[in-house]
């Protein structure tokens, strides 16, 4: 009779598991959007982008930015981020505004290119009502996905021309706040 031979071996998935696991881990860590999520914190200069999708054009946003608080005495500033860091844009933006101690008489338009989200708030007492800034978030919509510097000087030459307007009802809002997609038409007015 003829003897069964049997082969044992090892079965050599500790190299593989390991080294799948670190390649996991390395990809995490290079994704963009993880490597570039922002949590909202203090913003000092008039434009702060976390994702390089202004460089080289932040003069052209400080100019525009500059001609407003000339004109009308407004600040304003722009937080370019990969993502909200799993907050709502409302949420980030109103957390962004508190924590810089901005006030009455400054705007702050928050982006997030990953997210495909902008939010804009402004304090309670601002001179201007919702209505008075229908054409804010549509001035942004239209330019954010191609053009991230082009709708933040759009935003700031649209609020511009509602502050030559004036207030059609004759004083500040409740602190408010605009969401939307990029890619949305339509936009909804969150009151707060």
């Amino acid at each position: 009779a003829m003897a069964e031979t049997k082969t044992a071996t090892r079965p050599r998935l500790a190299a593989p598991l390991v080294l799948s696991i670190l390649l996991g881990l390395l990809a995490t860590c290079l994704t963009p959007a993880a490597a570039q999520a922002e949590a909202p914190s203090a913003v000092r200069d008039p434009v702060s982008d976390h994702v390089g999708v202004v460089a080289g054009s932040e003069g052209d946003i400080e100019r525009a930015f500059s001609q407003v608080k000339i004109n009308h005495g407004v600040r304003m500033f722009v937080v370019y981020v990969a993502t909200f860091d799993n907050m709502s844009a409302r949420a980030w933006a109103d957390e962004t505004f508190h924590r810089s101690s901005l006030g009455p008489t400054d705007f702050l338009l928050a982006v997030a290119m990953t997210d495909r989200e902008f939010a804009y708030v402004v304090d309670r007492d601002f001179e201007l009502s919702d209505e008075d800034l229908e054409g804010v978030p549509v001035a942004a919509q239209r330019n954010l996905a191609d053009d991230p510097a082009g709708a933040a000087i759009a935003v700031a030459n649209a609020l511009d021309r509602a502050l030559e307007r004036g207030s059609s009802q004759g004083g500040g809002v409740p602190g408010w706040l605009m969401v939307a997609g990029f890619a949305v038409v339509a936009v909804a007015l969150v009151l707060g």
